[in-house]
């Protein structure tokens, strides 16, 4: 498999030596760090570049996106993906534009330079994007790195004009900052941070052994990842020291056993369906803690923390009306209201999903992906009263069409940029829009739904109660918007 392809300047004349970065997943903007990137290769004399995929057979066999990027001196192309579909994928040609470098110094609340800081730089078209929810065209680009022994990262080249706002996220073990500028060009950027508390402690499982190799990071984080150097691992008794707890009001959160992943020379073993099933099935569950508690000002010591008991959870998807087995996927769950996973776990011939570790005795939340011939592709919430080790049969019913027509007041006939609507219960259910849209369409199981909450940028949030979701035809709503 080949994935092939050109660089060009703007007027469309070839450009040798220009740098071809491969990868399928990581930020842009090539800064003075090292990228985590899955290869290079040079442009020749006639702007053309190859990328031999027999050389990266996990990649391949996965069949990721290919994103591609060009680079030479202060001149970038901008981002694109080469789907791999054959044996020979032809990229479109990247075209390099001249840019500018900017700088980030990061800098503690004593003033002294803060080194290891990293970065995440992010360059926005669109003034009224949502940070986290980005569509095409509301993002220019995105820069990530580490500052320096002096603070400092460098960054770049960007293309040279006044973005709507730019956006900084500095994390650090022992801190973590967000800031942003309206109406900025690329320069020079400072960010400071303060430093959190060490809190230290013990844990236990529920039959009181101690619970090596959990994670245990600050509140603040909502992350189990074992990148993020907050994040540490309680040892063989049990004990753990953590940094970065917020030194006024913060608390700690213990998440699950990180599981063993498999390398690319096992998955490249494995054909396409047994690789993803594998990556998927080991995936660390980095956003589900298991225990959260708050550590108040001035304690260093949580004493013993015992852990709720772990068990297995079995779903089974069934026809509410031919009880026959389905094909899907659970999309994401959530326990207690917090996530457990986000990816999917596969349900096999017999529609069973098996999920290993699930903290017992909580409320689960799910989202399920139907992938059925007779009732089609659709989405279903359900909720789970108390989780057991046992077998849980989800009746899926079929689908109804929600239609929400928003009428703002005081905005005339402007669209609005709409970043958030949930329907059903607010644990486990939401859907997330980007505009501008002045309508709201969504499939969601059909009967009575408790809630439907409605948010848009610059207006005040609207709940709607007992909203009864049709299966004969589309269900209308007509919601008026107060501004915030």
């Amino acid at each position: 498999m080949i994935v092939r392809g050109r660089v060009v300047d703007e007027e469309g004349r070839p450009v040798a030596g220009a740098r071809v970065f491969l990868a399928h997943n990581g930020a842009w903007l090539p800064a003075h760090e090292a990228f985590e990137l899955d290869d290079s290769a040079v442009a020749g004399a006639d702007g053309e570049y190859a990328f031999d995929m027999a050389l990266r057979p996990w990649f391949a066999r996965m069949r990721m996106p290919a994103q591609l990027r060009a680079l030479l001196g202060r001149s970038v192309s901008r981002e694109i993906a080469v789907h791999l579909m054959g044996e020979e994928n032809v990229a479109p040609d990247l075209v390099l534009r001249a840019g500018v470098m900017g700088r980030v110094r990061a800098k503690w609340s004593d003033g002294s330079p803060a080194s290891g800081v990293r970065l995440l730089v992010i360059l926005h078209r669109d003034a009224d994007a949502c940070d986290t929810e980005i569509a095409d065209g509301e993002r220019q680009d995105a820069a990530s790195g580490s500052t320096d022994d002096n603070g400092e990262m460098w960054f770049g080249p960007a293309e040279d004009r006044e973005y709507a706002r730019i956006s900084i996220d500095a994390s650090h073990p022992e801190s973590r900052a967000h800031v942003s500028w309206e109406g900025r060009r690329i320069g020079a950027f400072e960010v400071e941070l303060t430093r959190g508390r060490r809190v230290r402690g013990v844990l236990q499982t529920a039959d009181g052994r101690p619970a090596e190799g959990y994670r245990v990071a600050p509140c603040s984080r909502m992350s189990g990842d074992p990148e993020d150097g907050s994040v540490v691992t309680a040892g063989a008794d049990g004990r753990f020291e953590v940094a970065g707890v917020d030194p006024e009001d913060g608390g700690i959160a213990v998440f699950d056993v990180l599981p063993k992943r498999p390398s690319r020379e096992e998955l490249a073993k494995l054909d396409r369906a047994e690789a993803l099933d594998r990556m998927v099935s080991t995936m660390p569950r980095t956003t589900n803690p298991l225990l959260m508690i708050d550590v108040p000002d001035g304690e260093d010591d949580v004493g013993t923390l015992v852990l709720p008991e772990i068990g297995p959870l079995t779903i089974r998807l069934e026809d509410a009306r031919g009880d026959r087995p389905l094909s899907g996927r659970i999309h994401w769950i959530r326990s207690n209201g917090r996530f457990h996973g986000s990816i999917g776990y596969r349900a096999d011939e017999r529609g069973i999903v098996r999920m290993a570790r699930m903290p017992l005795g909580t409320r689960a939340g799910l989202n399920v992906v139907i992938e059925d011939a007779r009732l089609g592709a659709l989405e279903q919430e359900f909720v789970i009263p108390e989780v057991r080790a046992e077998t849980v049969t989800l009746r899926v019913t079929g689908a109804g069409t929600v239609v929400v027509r928003l009428h703002p007041k005081g905005a005339g006939d402007r669209p609005l940029v709409v970043p958030l609507a949930r329907v059903g219960e607010q644990e486990c259910c939401g859907r997330t829009f980007n505009g501008p849209l002045s309508e709201l369409r969504w499939e969601t199981s059909p009967g009575l739904h408790p809630v439907l909450r409605i948010g848009a940028k610059g207006f005040r949030e609207r709940v709607i109660e007992n909203v009864t979701v049709r299966d004969d035809g589309p269900t209308f709503l007509d919601v008026e918007l107060e501004p915030a």
